[in-house]
């Protein structure tokens, strides 16, 4: 049945585009300065939205003050100049997971103000052992996306999609998908008293058919709620209390989804009822510092349902129907429903909204089921399900109105005479050769306590007196630089450092021959690793090169002769020997890489205690010239033998030749981390061990390709 599962569709642009030009003019005001504020009038600790406009200010005369005194522009008794401020929790008004203004599900009959924009995204999941029946595995992810806009005041609309994905075995497939649902909704709202706002909204969701790429329209969902928040926070008692109750009918059309009979958990998967509900909601929050802990209930009663009370059917219609089954046990045959007290679909939410972070808000809440049984064409409740939801304030054009304005009134005083400056300081900037900042470097002055340059290679000094001054910049790795500056009474003087980074060397020198001890002439260089440079050897194989402290690798690579090389410390003020002998090259040749190994038409021969012969090293160093000429290739020298000893003597054996293998390589310059060493034992023969000739053929070493 992997038709049932609903694609998504593309969210037409102009939709999107219609709700963000809408007009979101922002209105400013400016407060009135009164002529003579009285001394008496403090602004209200907290602003409440009021509409009533700011008194005439007092005749009394403002008393002289020797300093400036702070004015209140609202006379004792009046109401502060901030008409339709919102409340003092306005900053916790945040969308639900449909994106109006509310808490998880329950909508408040109020909103931000003109111009607010919220952005929000919800994600839900929950995983149970056991739903419909006995070990049947269900599980279900869901995210929301949702923007809401509030173009005028006491309006508010909002758009969402949403997608979820719900696995249970008792479905054909497993994992079904309902994707691109798309919800418009409007609401509007009005304060009747100072604690108690009353709206209204409704919402259009339209579904994506079951395996259709548009929307059905004959599944659309209309929902449509009359709503009442209560703020105990504008009343005299201030308490931190909000309660919102919703109530109104959905009028649910997404059974039409369904052409062909479905079980219980299909039906729960693309979301289809059969029946319209009333629908009740009531959410309580408190307000507090930094989060917002909240409970919500909600009751959704199945309209026309008809139950047998008493009566809970239990059999195979009641166990999760497939739907190959469902097609000849039709759910309307069912001999008899659960009561309907039993499958009123009912929650109990527990959430708390962090509010700590400015324009973002999180939500977390646990849906709780309260329904203990489920019927054919009613919404199945999981036992839970945990919500995530993250909305973020955007308003661009919101009118944001503050605390009654305090204009200071300043009574002219005597400006003291400032006495001329009798101190200068040194700025400037420490560099290296190449232009780059030198941090940390010490700056001592002949006159004032030394400064350090910071990232930037910038110095300021202390306070100095007038006069010239010696200036000595040191940092370790750099030669020591002085410099000298005139300072003047009340000015800032800038110099600019440049450091010449110390240089310790010392040198490698040797001698290129073949051999036979004959010198090769003009063999090449290549030094790498601490330094870098290249040379050659003169006439008589002799080279010598300065470098630089640390380790170095120097490779010879003559003509004719295979590369080798040797790894040097070089110290400050020393001379480090490094003599070179290269073996002509073969040919043809002895080795050459070929599929994932170095192949050897040579032997490698062993003494007596596994180490190397002087032969070895002829067929070694093509081995280490393949290596310098593939510097990307990294090996393994695997060493085998016949079965004439025992197996663990026989791996003991060829541990140590493959190991003197690899000590060779690491001796004429191969990096360790591209060697490894492995006895195989007799356990790989490639010959039987019957004759002489097949014991020399297991008799080997093999170099792999790691």
């Amino acid at each position: 049945m992997s038709s049932i599962s609903r694609p998504q569709r593309t969210l037409p642009a102009l939709l999107l585009s219609a709700l963000l030009s809408l007009p979101l003019a922002a209105t400013a005001q400016t407060p009135e300065i009164p002529d003579a504020p009285p001394p008496s009038a403090k602004p209200e600790a907290t602003p409440r939205a009021t509409e009533a406009a700011p008194a005439a200010p007092s005749a009394e005369p403002a008393p002289t003050a020797p300093s400036a005194v702070a004015a209140d522009p609202t006379p004792s008794g009046a109401a502060p100049a901030a008409a339709a401020s919102p409340p003092k929790s306005s900053v916790r008004l945040s969308p639900s997971v449909s994106g109006e203004t509310g808490l998880l599900r329950i909508a408040a009959a109020e909103a931000p103000g003109q111009g607010a924009i919220r952005l929000g995204f919800g994600l839900d999941f929950f995983s149970v052992g056991s739903f419909f029946r006995d070990a049947d595995p269900a599980s279900r992810v869901g995210g929301t996306l949702s923007i809401s806009v509030v173009p005028v005041d006491h309006l508010e609309l909002w758009l969402n999609t949403r997608a979820q994905s719900t696995r249970n075995t008792l479905t054909r497939p497993e994992l079904l998908q309902a994707l691109g649902d798309l919800t418009f909704g409007a609401k509007g709202h009005l304060r009747v008293l100072e604690p108690w706002s009353v709206g209204a909204d409704m919402q259009l969701t339209f579904l994506t058919g079951v395996g259709s790429q548009t929307f059905d329209f004959g599944a659309t969902q209309f929902q449509i709620r009359a709503l009442s928040t209560v703020d105990l926070q504008r009343t005299k008692a201030d308490v931190p209390v909000r309660i919102h109750t919703n109530i109104g009918a959905i009028v649910d059309g997404s059974g039409s989804l369904l052409t062909q009979p479905l079980s219980n958990a299909e039906r729960f998967a693309q979301g289809a009822s059969d029946f319209n509900r009333f629908v009740f909601g009531l959410g309580v929050e408190v307000p507090v510092k930094y989060v917002t802990p909240y409970l919500e209930y909600s009751l959704d009663v199945p309209l026309g349902y008809l139950a047998t009370p008493g009566i809970v059917l239990i059999g195979a219609a009641r166990q999760g129907l497939r739907a190959s089954q469902a097609a000849n046990e039709s759910i309307a045959a069912d001999p008899g429903r659960p009561a309907l007290p039993r499958v009123i679909p009912q929650k109990l939410t527990p959430g708390i909204r962090v509010t700590a972070i400015p324009d973002l808000t999180i939500d977390a809440a646990v849906e709780i089921s309260l329904t203990s049984d489920y019927a054919p064409g009613v919404l199945a409740i999981p036992p839970y399900n945990v919500m995530f939801l993250f909305t973020y304030a955007l308003d661009p054009f919101s009118k944001r109105s503050g605390p009654p304005v305090t204009i200071p009134v300043v009574v002219p005083e005597p400006t003291p005479i400032e006495p001329p400056p009798t101190t200068g300081h040194v700025t400037g900037v420490v560099l290296a050769q190449d232009g780059k900042p030198v941090e940390d470097a010490v700056i001592t002055f002949d006159r004032a306590p030394p400064v350090a340059t910071g990232n930037t290679g910038r110095f300021l000094s202390h306070e100095i007196e007038p006069g010239p001054v010696k200036v000595t910049v040191k940092r370790d790795g750099f030669e020591p630089a002085a410099a000298e500056v005139a300072v003047s009474a009340g000015q800032t003087q800038e110099i600019k450092v440049a450091l010449t980074a110390v240089v310790r060397q010392g040198t490698v020198k040797g001698r290129v021959v073949d051999l036979n001890g004959k010198a090769v002439a003009g063999a090449a260089l290549e030094i790498s690793g601490a330094s870098q440079a290249t040379g050659a050897a003169d006439a008589s194989g002799q080279f010598e090169q300065a470098l630089g402290e640390g380790e170095h690798l120097v490779m010879v690579n003559a003509n004719g002769f295979y590369r080798t090389a040797k790894r040097v410390k070089i110290e400050k003020g020393k001379s480090v020997a490094a003599d070179f002998t290269v073996r002509p090259r073969a040919n043809p040749a002895i080795a050459e890489v070929g599929g994932n190994q170095i192949r050897l038409k040579k032997r490698i021969p062993f003494a007596a205690n596994n180490t190397l012969t002087p032969p070895a090293a002829e067929v070694l160093d093509a081995v280490a010239d393949i290596l310098w000429a593939r510097p990307e290739l990294k090996i393994r020298v695997e060493a085998h033998t016949d079965n004439a000893a025992p197996e663990p003597e026989s791996v003991a054996k060829t541990q140590a030749q493959a190991a003197a293998v690899t000590a060779y390589l690491a001796s004429v310059g191969i990096s360790a981390d591209r060697l490894d060493a492995a006895g195989i034992g007799s356990a790989k023969a490639i010959a039987p061990n019957l004759t002489q000739r097949g014991r020399e053929q297991n008799r080997r070493v093999e170099i792999v390709i790691r």
